[in-house]
């Protein structure tokens, strides 16, 4: 399957999580060669166990460039539903939780016997730890987690030394760990409340407030998404432009708070007729509303907006009446297109097709549907 532009990140509080976790990919990755190149020279020559420590260190490196790769493979490949998104969480999730456990079996397999050595060895443990800091955004507990699998090893080693001096910085390794999930918790709860804050000021911008519907600045994003998709997946694409008939002698007859309760209740119809999750119900401006109806043939699309013409035809059926003349485009690739992406303005074909025949649908007297297919190859 192609790959195509099929999210927008702005807008959605997964895919915020996925660029957050990108944008600390490669000081992550820095971090974690550093500290390899530091230990494994630091331990080499203290070790009775050399090979092991080279193959550890090999282990780690090879993980680390895994993920690596696997964030730079996310910035090149752009996904647009959540069941993609919260995939691509997941293998963050479990490359850094492996990595963390690989690091935590160092105190395990070479804990080294100076002193200076092992107060090394957790500087560098805590180092990975707050690398960590950005699971923060998925779960607090995921980070809790990080947590268990860098230090309760070496823990349970500091503990079953009879050196006293050990013992104590084992305490202090735990109290600090304590301190860090607390100032962590709150810095949760802070981010969290961030990106909803966010989110919900997005979501508000491209909401028209008297429907609830999208706006058309949420119109015109959504159009480019699945534009893209139905160029890179050969599927077909459907759009209803809709035009109120005697909106405006309504308003006169009624008042503006009773045509403002009409539009609403055009909204409420046009969301029981057009169900699916992915169809877009738009306010256009004004008396105009518009629906974008992926993987839809212009024939599923035209019976939609007979039923849905239907339905306001009879629930306004007395006077004074309100009707609906909709025009109807579809587009249909003839194939993916598997080169780069033809401009994004090239979507307008669709809107322009649907406008004609929104005219048309005018012209011939109203509450009618008129549909019209893009002919023009790109």
């Amino acid at each position: 399957m192609n790959q195509c532009l099929l999210f927008n990140n702005a807008y959605d509080l997964l895919s915020q999580k996925v660029h957050l976790l990108q944008h600390y990919a490669r000081i992550t990755f820095t971090l974690h060669i550093l500290l390899l190149t530091i230990l494994s020279s630091s331990f080499y020559l203290h070790t009775p166990e050399p090979t092991l420590l080279l193959l550890w260190t090999g282990l780690t490196l090879l993980l680390v460039s895994l993920r690596f790769h696997y964030h730079q493979h996310l910035k090149n490949s752009k996904n647009n539903t959540k069941k993609q998104i919260s995939t691509n969480i997941r293998w963050y999730v479990f490359f850094t939780s492996l990595i963390n456990l690989f690091w935590g079996l160092n105190s395990v397999l070479f804990l080294p016997e100076l002193l200076i050595q092992k107060i090394l060895l957790t500087l560098a443990l805590s180092t990975i730890f707050i690398a960590s800091i950005t699971l923060l955004s998925i779960s607090r507990y995921l980070f809790y987690l990080q947590a268990v699998l860098l230090f309760s090893p070496l823990l349970t080693q500091l503990l079953s030394l009879e050196n006293t001096d050990y013992k104590i910085l084992a305490i202090l390794l735990l109290i600090m760990c304590l301190m860090l999930i607390l100032m962590t918790n709150t810095l949760y709860h802070l981010l969290h409340e961030s990106q909803k804050n966010q989110y919900t000021a997005q979501t508000l911008a491209r909401t028209d407030p008297l429907t609830q519907l999208a706006n058309r600045r949420g119109f015109d994003q959504q159009l480019q998404i699945e534009w893209q998709y139905t160029l890179c997946n050969a599927a077909p694409l459907s759009l209803l432009m809709i035009d109120v008939d005697h909106f405006k002698q309504y308003n006169d007859q009624k008042g503006h708070p009773a045509g403002d309760v009409c539009l609403q209740d055009i909204a409420r119809i046009m969301k029981s007729v057009s169900q699916r999750k992915r169809d877009y119900i738009t306010r256009y401006g004004g008396d105009e509303f518009s629906i974008l109806l992926p993987n839809t043939s212009r024939l599923d699309a035209v019976n939609l907006a007979e039923k849905l013409r239907k339905k306001i035809a009879i629930h306004y059926s007395q006077t004074p009446r309100i009707t609906l003349s909709i025009g109807v485009s579809s587009y249909q690739p003839e194939k993916p297109t598997s080169y780069p992406l033809p401009p994004q303005s090239h979507a307008n074909i669709l809107i322009n097709a649907a406008d004609q025949a929104l005219y048309q649908a005018k012209a011939q007297g109203r509450n009618c549907v008129v549909s019209q297919y893009c002919e023009r190859t790109l």
